[in-house]
């Protein structure tokens, strides 16, 4: 490679070029019947069964068996410094989607370089993979700064594969971030992961300051070249590098750390490590502040002086500013996009997204349309309560009291026929469910029966567990899980909410459930149970014929999903109390054995 990239040959027998071959501009183009050749991906096959033989899980090789490989589109205008496909200087259509689409795969992977720089047929490609079925991903980072509304609501209503991946490579562009992430989250509640690249502005400042000054902001990068140390360099981008976590923190993003090969010769190599060690396993990283992960790394390896501490130590008493600002900083303390458990959360609303073309809460309270469709927004979730959880005078409730609204609601389900609500399930178009989506309790009565201990001030999960009935231990721990668990199904039914910006996190009576108290509809709950989506789910697969619970647990582990199946048998139980000979067709198609 090295040879070859010093002097090129003139002659040979070989085709030398494609992305990435070269380092600047990756050498010729490839000839047309190579780049439109149909991938043979059945040269695979021996690769993976000798692998697998050696030893290899086969899920190691899910990307050779299970996926449809290709580009959809080409180049990017932006010739990022660190990207090795900087020879175009446009985005154009590439390859139609027949051109590598293999039927019996079931998703599809995409290496498109930038998809949203394509001015024209980017929304074709989109609509071609929509119509396939099959979920998609792109896996470059797609780029998030030339996110328009289109794009958004394009991306947020298509069968997405896996988390929503955009790039945050400079710290620079903090303020048009931010405004990006803004508009996505008007339209996305999905987990999105930002690439943050770091220890490469450091290093390469001159030419990343001289590419982005007419652009952008470039404040970390003017104090990169008033340093002559790279010591100093390297604080300040990773300065740079919390600045950014903190942001994505706020809209409830992760992110995904890039260390650009130069943070190898850094003094704070330790860091960069551990903050990618952090910011790359999700688990940690919503629970720990980036000081507590250092010491955890040290209370279990039983060392004062681990490295993951060490580096932490050493950073800190060079930079002390810089450490008392971002160290303790928590994504569950910051996260403004996450406010309760349950549904998918839907703020903005769909009435906020696409205003004139859905129910206000106003025009129901005020009776400018008719029940049924209320009935339909608020069971598919473009009319949800969450809304005066976050904002309590929101523009579909200018002057409408809140508990009036909530009596209204209430009275308006009681009044309206089973039948109408299934009707309605029925047409609900088909979502993903997530582990958070499957509720974990014994007896929904003991969740429902706890209502009577809530107020808006709000219980901890311990206080909230231990007043619950069918406890079995009385151990601190037990009692917190107890609390939890019942805690959260109450938000999936829109009785409560989950304040998770008080800590510890408190359960708090919702509108709906504090206005439940005070009337005897005994039709509410098993009504508002078939509001949640695993439930929506099952009533919609057994309209006709029978069907496996387990095969809606998929996404959980086999001993979780035989703990949850009972939970969820506990839900469908409570809908015989609507008396409805449809809801008992279809739950005989789901356990014949209920009584």
């Amino acid at each position: 490679m090295n040879k070859y990239e010093k002097k090129r040959p003139t002659k040979t027998v070989l085709l030398i070029g494609g992305t990435g071959f070269f380092e600047i501009d990756g050498g010729r183009n490839l000839h047309h019947d190579i780049e439109h050749f149909r991938p043979l991906y059945s040269l695979y096959k021996d690769y993976v069964d000798c692998k697998i033989s050696e030893g290899r899980k086969k899920s190691y090789f899910d990307d050779y068996l299970n996926y449809s490989i290709g580009f959809t589109s080409r180049g990017c205008f932006r010739k990022c410094h660190f990207c090795v496909n900087r020879k175009y200087d446009h985005a154009f259509v590439n390859s139609p989607l027949d051109e590598f689409l293999d039927k019996d795969r079931p998703m599809i992977y995409l290496w498109d370089d930038n998809i949203f720089a394509l001015k024209d047929g980017w929304e074709k490609i989109f609509d071609d993979l929509n119509a396939t079925g099959k979920p998609f991903q792109f896996r470059q980072g797609l780029d998030i700064r030339l996110l328009q509304e289109g794009h958004a609501k394009k991306l947020c209503n298509s069968k997405y594969h896996g988390d929503f991946i955009f790039a945050f490579d400079h710290v620079n562009e903090a303020k048009l971030i931010e405004r990006k992430l803004q508009l996505w989250r008007k339209w996305c509640s999905k987990t999105t992961k930002l690439y943050v690249l770091c220890a490469f502005d450091s290093w390469d400042y001159e030419v990343v300051a001289t590419d982005l000054q007419d652009n952008y902001h470039h404040y970390f990068l003017k104090r990169m070249n008033g340093f002559n140390s790279q010591e100093e360099r390297d604080q300040v981008d990773i300065e740079g590098v919390f600045e950014r976590i903190q942001i994505l923190m706020k809209y409830g993003c992760l992110p995904y750390i890039m260390r650009f090969e130069k943070y190898k010769e850094s003094r704070y190599r330790g860091v960069y490590t551990e903050l990618a060690r952090w910011c790359n396993q999700p688990n940690f990283f919503k629970k720990k502040s980036f000081r507590q992960f250092c010491e955890a790394n040290r209370d279990y390896n039983n060392n004062e002086m681990c490295a993951s501490y060490q580096a932490m130590l050493l950073f800190e008493r060079d930079r002390p500013d810089i450490a008392k600002k971002y160290f303790d900083m928590r994504f569950d303390q910051i996260n403004e996009c996450v406010v309760s458990y349950g549904r998918k959360m839907t703020h903005p609303c769909d009435v906020c997204k696409n205003k004139g073309e859905y129910l206000t809460w106003d025009d129901f309270f005020n009776d400018n349309t008719d029940k049924i469709t209320f009935i339909r927004q608020y069971f598919e979730g473009s009319l949800d309560f969450s809304c005066f959880i976050v904002k309590p005078r929101h523009c579909c409730m200018n002057k409408t009291p809140i508990n009036a609204l909530a009596y209204k609601v209430l009275h308006t389900l009681h009044e309206t026929p089973i039948e109408a609500i299934l009707d309605i399930i029925d047409n609900i178009p088909d979502s993903d469910l997530v582990p958070e989506d499957i509720p974990q309790i014994s007896k929904l009565k003991y969740a429902a029966d706890g209502l009577v201990h809530l107020s808006k001030s709000g219980l901890t999960y311990v206080v909230f567990g231990s007043l619950l009935e069918g406890r079995k231990t009385d151990t601190e721990v037990s009692k917190q899980k107890y609390g939890e668990n019942h805690a959260k199904i109450l938000a999936m039914l829109d009785l409560a909410w989950i304040d998770k910006k008080e800590k510890p996190n408190t359960i708090k009576i919702s509108p709906i459930g504090e206005c439940l108290r005070n009337c005897n509809y005994n039709d509410i709950v098993p009504k508002l149970i078939l509001r949640t989506p695993v439930i929506q789910s099952l009533m919609k697969k057994s309209k006709l014929n029978p069907i496996d619970i387990r095969n809606d647990l998929t996404m959980l582990k086999t001993s979780t999903a035989v703990r949850r199946t009972t939970s969820i048998k506990a839900l469908l139980k409570e809908l015989k109390k609507l008396n409805s000979n449809e809801i008992d067709k279809r739950l005989n198609n789901i356990m014949p054995e209920i009584e």
